[in-house]
């Protein structure tokens, strides 16, 4: 699976709507297949992948002791 876009809507940081292009720029004949994610302290690359990982997994993130609740008000 390559993930090629994400959109998040009022996720932590991220409010309103934001749009994440993930495909990587070949320049000439290289392919670059690697994405980083980059930033200072506190600009949101965690809930970035925080929110990548509930798409994937959905509650299964929170782990066996989060109740349905805490799962939906997450």
């Amino acid at each position: 699976m390559i993930i090629q876009k994400i959109k998040l809507s009022n996720f932590g940081i991220y409010g309103g709507e934001y749009e994440f292009d993930l495909i990587p720029v070949a320049e000439g004949h290289f392919s670059r297949p690697i994405i980083l994610i980059i930033g200072k302290n506190g600009v949101g690359k965690t809930t970035l992948v925080e929110a990548l990982k509930l798409c994937l997994h959905g509650s299964l993130i929170m782990g066996d002791r989060v109740s349905q609740e805490d799962y939906d008000n997450y």
